[in-house]
């Protein structure tokens, strides 16, 4: 029996809720969460190793509910030299893997690659031949011809604001995820501003104020990074900046990032969150997050079903493999 506890000054625990301050603690028994509370509430064996932190704050690892592994942008010279064959494309896969994993990224949902080679690096993550987070890999995409990413080999993008759609999607508890470089950025000179909206003569200047009324509906949105190429960090680095810019509390934010997207991706009672009985993904990270989300940029430490994967931006190599001989 593996026991970890893992103590810091504070644990904001993915739901939105207020943080536990004063010395927090997460008890972690093979790869699962046991206990969480403050330390004195929380009892750990003699045996248990015991990882330490003081000015830090443990957040559940982050869900980006929308990446590419496979892709890159066209001007990589690396991901020129990965397209000249499956062995290579592998290769890229994994080292963006890895990206993922330095930067917080415990589970994501690869969204399309060409072929099957991201069930491939899914398989190989858990079976323990490669290191990699979490993976939900939808394969090769389905989309009209000559559509968006058509060179993948195969769908159903972007469609204009109505707000009797919107209502309708929060009667159905719809989740929704926002792209974050389009989330934030303006409109204006993008993608114009909506038709509709019936919210007053000022209309938004960003997709984010569209994502917020929706939210008034009950529509569950969650916040994702696109990532292609090597910007795997373009989640948390943008999230950060958010709370200046538009006022969201730093808690509601984090859940966004960790406990809607695992509802929205049917993982809710593995992942998600920091309660008994999850799987133990924990990130440790700099400073107040209940405060100040900066920390998020450069996770101290990141734990993957209890496992420390990644320390200050080092990767560790798998210690297990559970494929066959």
């Amino acid at each position: 029996m593996a026991l970890t506890l893992v103590r810091a000054d504070t644990l904001l625990d993915g739901t939105g809720a207020p943080a536990i301050r004063g010395d927090a603690a997460v008890l972690i028994e093979d790869g699962t969460i046991r206990e969480v509370g403050r330390s004195s509430a929380v009892t750990a064996p003699a045996s248990a190793e015991i990882v330490q932190l003081e000015d830090a704050t443990i957040v559940p690892g982050i869900v980006d509910g929308y990446v590419h592994l496979i892709l890159g942008t066209p001007g990589d010279p690396f991901h020129q030299l990965a397209q000249r064959d499956q062995q290579r494309m592998f290769a890229w896969g994994a080292a963006n893997a890895l990206a993922c994993l330095a930067a917080g990224l415990t589970t994501i949902f690869d969204c399309g690659g060409p072929g099957d080679a991201t069930i491939q690096l899914r398989d190989a993550f858990q079976d323990g031949l490669v290191s990699g987070p979490r993976v939900l890999a939808a394969g090769a995409r389905i989309m009209t011809t000559a559509g968006h990413c058509h060179w993948l080999g195969e769908t159903i993008e972007y469609l204009d604001y109505d707000d009797a759609v919107a209502r309708q999607m929060g009667q159905q508890g719809t989740y929704v995820d926002f792209n974050i470089g389009g989330a934030i950025g303006r409109l204006r000179g993008r993608d114009g501003v909506p038709r509709e909206w019936p919210y007053g003569e000022t209309v938004p200047e960003t997709r984010w104020e569209i994502g917020r009324q929706m939210q008034r509906y009950g529509v569950r949105v969650y916040l994702t990074s696109d990532a292609i190429g090597r910007a795997y960090d373009t989640l948390p680095r943008n999230v950060i900046s958010m709370p200046e810019r538009f006022g969201e509390a730093p808690a509601d934010l984090i859940s966004r990032i960790t406990s809607v997207p695992a509802q929205a991706l049917g993982l809710e009672e593995q992942i998600g969150t920091i309660r008994p009985g999850l799987s133990a993904d924990l990130l440790v990270v700099r400073g107040d997050a209940e405060r100040d989300l900066s920390g998020l940029a450069r996770p101290e430490l990141v734990f993957l079903r209890g496992e420390l994967v990644a320390e200050r931006g080092r990767v560790s190599l798998p210690s297990r493999h559970t494929g066959s001989p």
